[in-house]
């Protein structure tokens, strides 16, 4: 269980001890925002009438709506 921790305590050295992680999440959110061209913003019409209910499919199997879905989702990863 010692080498385990010493394991994961050199990891941590090396994420944690500079900024360079920082810098390398900036850089690779860039990189997709760009070679992906913008989808945060090409496709915002798209979510926001998915998450309102305007998108749905009269003949879609399934009671849960998209809402109820982003809402579970969502309280599943801010509550813990």
């Amino acid at each position: 269980m010692q080498a385990l921790n010493e394991i994961f305590a050199t990891i941590d050295g090396y994420i944690g001890g500079s900024a360079w992680f920082v810098y390398l999440l900036i850089g690779t959110g860039l990189f997709f925002t760009f070679y992906l061209k913008f989808p945060q913003i090409r496709y915002f019409r798209h979510a926001f009438f998915c998450v309102t209910g305007r998108y749905d499919e009269k003949g879609a199997p399934g009671d849960t709506s998209h809402f109820r879905a982003l809402t579970t989702a969502l309280s599943g990863t801010v509550g813990t």
